[in-house]
């Protein structure tokens, strides 16, 4: 019976641990790939877009537009 209620608490404490362990894991890529927040234009990081595209601050969040072309 103790061998039991040993093996409970220690699954117990596993899984408490690895449920720590991977909310701290997941949270800086959760970060990474949402949409960074903004104010201005240059809050917006350049990592964001691929060229020609800029990225641009719109309704407090950052997006990646076309510049115009001056032909």
């Amino acid at each position: 019976m103790a061998t039991i209620l040993m093996y409970v608490y220690i699954t117990i404490l596993f899984i408490s641990i690895l449920t720590v362990l991977t909310e701290g894991l997941y949270e800086p890529l959760y970060n990474f790939r949402r949409d960074p927040d903004c104010r201005r234009n240059i809050d917006c990081p350049s990592y964001l877009c691929v060229a020609p595209k800029v990225p641009r601050c719109i309704m407090f969040e950052c997006h990646c537009k076309d510049i115009p072309s001056d032909h």
